[in-house]
């Protein structure tokens, strides 16, 4: 009958028991007590899983940055290098002679190879030069009566007889040829020369400069 008027107490006061609520209350604190602890290792366990990743992001981010690093100190290198190639090609530009000034020296070319050709010699100055100047070297001798040109080349006409010069049929661009009559033979040609085709070095002693152009499509007296 003394429990019905402890009900709510957790020990009866007259034997010490601990009442039916003692243990209800334990259990209820015990379950608590689990439920915490499991919710502390799960937050354990999701803070060693954070340290991973982050330290598994900060991994990537380190290489990204390394990688990126690399490819900004490659762009610089290529610019510095193009910057210095622009500043070598602005200095050539600025070192060129200008339309005028080759036109010159072209004519002073000629001169030359004709002085040369007329002196004691002559014909080995001239291969020299030759060589110096992208031209081969080349003689009609006394006894020859046909010749074709191929390249850039430099003629020297000892025919005794009539001979034909037939120009190249495939020249390259600027492609040039130099002839010089040294003897009594004439010389007339085979192609286009502003647009004759009865071309002709009538006269010993006369030097005559042709240039292959593409667009003309033909061979041009210079």
């Amino acid at each position: 009958m003394a429990l019905q008027h402890t009900r709510g107490a957790i020990v009866d006061p007259q034997t010490g028991i601990p009442t039916r609520l003692f243990f209800d209350t334990l259990t209820s604190i015990v379950d608590e007590l689990d439920t915490v602890t499991s919710v502390t290792e799960t937050v354990y366990q999701a803070a060693d899983y954070g340290d991973a990743v982050s330290e598994e992001l900060s991994a990537k981010l380190l290489a990204q940055r390394i990688e990126l690093h690399s490819l900004v100190q490659e762009a610089a290198d290529s610019s510095d290098k193009l910057l210095k190639r622009v500043a070598e090609l602005e200095l050539q530009l600025a070192m060129m002679p200008t339309q005028d000034v080759m036109q010159e020296l072209r004519g002073l070319h000629t001169q030359l190879v004709i002085q040369l050709s007329l002196q004691p010699g002559g014909s080995d100055e001239l291969y020299n030069f030759s060589k110096l100047h992208g031209y081969a070297i080349k003689e009609i001798a006394s006894g020859d009566t046909t010749f074709t040109t191929k390249g850039n080349q430099l003629i020297i006409c000892n025919n005794t007889a009539d001979a034909t010069v037939t120009l190249n049929t495939t020249p390259l661009h600027g492609e040039t040829v130099h002839l010089k009559r040294r003897s009594t033979g004439g010389l007339s040609f085979t192609g286009t020369i502003d647009g004759r085709t009865d071309y002709a070095i009538v006269s010993n002693y006369y030097a005559l400069k042709l240039v292959y152009t593409s667009y003309a499509g033909e061979w041009s007296v210079i």
